[in-house]
Formats: C-alpha cells, structure tokens, sequence
C-alpha cells in the first residue's frame, strides 16, 4: 500500500482516510463501492465527468448492481455517467475508504479502478462530460484529491 491521504466531509463533519493498492497486492478488505475507470479515447485523452454542472470534476464509474462482477460494473458505470463504451480494461488497482470520524465511523469501501480505452457513444452536455490531456484531467480534480489522483494517474502511466 502506498501513502494515506486524508479528507474531511465538510457536509456531516466525517473524517475519512484514503489508500491506494496496486492490483498486484491483494484486494483491500471492505465494502465493495463499485468501480471508476480513467477513461482514454483513441487520441490520448481521458474522459471526466461532473454531476453538478461543472462545478466538480471526477472520473466516471459506478456503484454494484445485484451480482456484476467488478468489470461488469464498470462497463455500465462509465456508459451511465460518460455515454462511453470501454474495449479495452486494465485493473489498475483498488482505492480504499476508512471513516474514522463521523456518522460512518468504521465504514471502510472499496472501490477498483481500471484504464479503459473508450468510443463515445452518447452526446453529452459539455457541463457534465469533458475529454482533456491527461494532465488537464488531473488539474480538474478537487484540490483535497489530487495527490490521491496522481498515485492512480502514475499507475496508468499517464503523468
């Protein structure tokens, strides 16, 4: 596992730990949270998505659904939030959750993401859906986050 980074829920005032772990260690234990994907269309670029009209910018992905195994889960989660179709995806590894504050106290989720390679398949809103250098998608990503995000990125081998 590689370092922590630690993020306040300003709305409820939870205190959350954040890991990564690569895809060659073991699963983390906790949660299954669904899986995100950095999404990368055929000339590099990845795709970002916001559910708030472009105030916050995230990668697309997807909570579980029933018994979906972790790429099913995927493929639906980026066509719901991203309009896209993966062809291609690579398990990159798992980011990890760890309340230690607040109303979820001991609530630990898990949740894997992937590199997929992507078509866009649905026109989307350009304040929900962006497709941007690599970098650009990082510089989009909530100030709290970002190292975190750099840890994933790195992982692609995209930064």
């Amino acid at each position: 596992m590689t370092d922590e980074t630690r993020s306040e829920d300003e709305d409820n005032g939870a205190d959350w730990v954040l890991s990564w772990t690569p895809a060659s260690i073991e699963v983390p234990v906790g949660m299954n949270q669904g899986a995100s994907g950095l999404c990368r269309v055929a000339s590099g670029e990845l795709v970002v998505i916001s559910v708030d009209g472009g105030a916050s910018w995230d990668l697309p992905g997807g909570r579980p659904r029933g018994d979906e195994s972790l790429r099913q889960t995927l493929d639906r989660g980026l066509w719901d939030e991203a309009g896209v179709r993966a062809s291609e995806a690579t398990l990159l590894g798992y980011a990890r959750s760890a309340c230690l504050a607040g109303p979820h106290q001991g609530l630990v989720l898990v949740r894997s993401i992937w590199l997929a390679d992507v078509t866009l398949e649905a026109d989307l809103d350009a304040s929900s859906r962006l497709v941007v250098p690599a970098a650009e998608a990082l510089a989009l990503i909530p100030e709290g986050m970002r190292d975190f995000y750099v840890e994933i990125f790195e992982s692609a081998g995209l930064v």
